[in-house]
């Protein structure tokens, strides 16, 4: 895919190449800091950003760094240091943990507008970043991306959220992209909450090999929650090679995923309860290929994915309690056709005794769906087809 190809390219630049250093630690206490070594190393995140030119890298040491930052295009800022390390390769960020605690106070990073490819966010943990209505219009607790090209890899983000209200929704407790196509890739996000994309909400971009865990999607009136882990409606978002599990919303549509005109790739998907669609609440002309989804968490969902039309093949669903395994075309909240939906070489499994349904089609009169060669096996009834005008 190009998309995917580009930004591994993007990647393999930024890792190959940088200019400048500049490095922050809280280890030392140096009388006039210039951050040009660890030993004169600034004491905050954000005066090596605003120290940095274009192609400048920041290096932080271990330690927790109360702050909240805004970053600059084309700086590449990296956490995991132990603080006198000559390169980036002996970091290692899971150990020597370099902590952005944004205190429940705002976001922890926001990214300048249109942010280049060198704009890196690598290493970090990102903790207790809120985005209130007052100052971010509730998007983006953890990092907030305004368009571009950054690239966000390897952090682990956990317990940030964006403020809603009974008028308004909150987009992107974890992660909010606002335009562009940002490479979000290897991430942990855990423990994150908003109304609309507990974990990262996006329009546009590739999100891949990173893991979703115990996210939700929360809305002030029943009904407006959507996605749990991602919600991407807008732009072209590509998901690949994700791992969700245990992300929520309840009261909502998409457990894990609630996208319009997706690409769902090779993804796992372990109990993500949702009211509709409790792994996938796909809309409009998505392609679905290749992805797993178990889920026994019961009579909490309806739907384990709601698909409305595309490309919808190779998957393996396999459930217990769920009461619909697969629901192509009309939702409860909607209408989000696709157009002429094929749904092939997949495998839709029953696991316990308590679902009702395998698969329900529903379409409108003119429609070709595509139902072949696929694999219905537990269920009391393997399917049934309903055509719609």
């Amino acid at each position: 895919m190009k998309l995917a190809a580009a930004a591994a390219l993007a990647l393999s630049a930024v890792s190959a190449s940088w200019g400048g250093v500049l490095y922050v630690s809280h280890q030392v206490d140096p009388p006039s800091p210039d951050g040009a070594s660890w030993a004169t190393a600034f004491p905050t995140v954000q005066q090596g950003i605003d120290a940095a030119q274009v192609g400048d890298e920041v290096w932080v040491a271990a330690g927790t760094y109360p702050e909240r930052l805004s970053l600059k295009s084309g700086v590449g800022l990296y956490g995991g240091f132990v603080g006198n390390e000559e390169s980036r390769d002996p970091r290692s960020p899971r150990v020597n943990i370099s902590l952005l605690d944004g205190q429940s106070k705002g976001t922890v990073i926001i990214f300048a507008a249109n942010a280049t490819s060198a704009t890196v966010v690598d290493g970090f943990d990102i903790e207790h970043g809120y985005a209130p209505i007052a100052d971010s219009g509730g998007k983006g607790g953890g990092i907030y991306v305004k368009g571009g090209t950054p690239i966000i890899s390897n952090n682990t983000i956990t317990s940030c959220s964006a403020q809603g209200s009974r008028y308004s929704a909150s987009l992107g407790g974890g992660i909010y992209v606002d335009a562009g196509k940002p490479l979000i890739a290897g991430n942990r996000i855990s423990n994150c909450c908003a109304t609309t994309g507990g974990g990262v909400c996006a329009k546009g971009g590739l999100i891949r090999d990173n893991v979703f865990t115990h996210n939700g999607a929360i809305g002030s009136i029943p009904g407006t929650s959507e996605g749990g882990a991602i919600s991407a409606w807008g732009g072209s978002t590509v998901m690949v090679h994700n791992v969700f599990e245990g992300n929520d919303c309840y009261e909502g549509c998409g457990g894990a995923i609630n996208c319009a005109n997706g690409v769902v790739m090779d993804n796992l998907f372990i109990d993500n309860p949702a009211f509709d669609g409790a792994s996938l609440y796909s809309a409009y002309d998505g392609t679905i290929v290749r992805n797993t989804f178990l889920d026994d968490t019961g009579p909490d969902s309806y739907y384990e994915v709601l698909f409305g039309g595309g490309v919808f093949k190779d998957n393996v669903i396999a459930v217990s309690g769920v009461r619909v395994g697969l629901s192509l075309g009309l939702s409860t909240r909607g209408n989000y056709y696709g157009t002429d939906p094929v749904v092939a070489n997949n495998a839709i499994v029953q696991l316990g005794t308590d679902s009702l349904t395998a698969v329900t089609l529903s379409y409108y009169s003119g429609e070709k769906p595509v139902f072949s060669n696929n694999i219905v096996t537990g269920w009391a009834q393997a399917g049934r087809m309903a055509t719609s005008s």
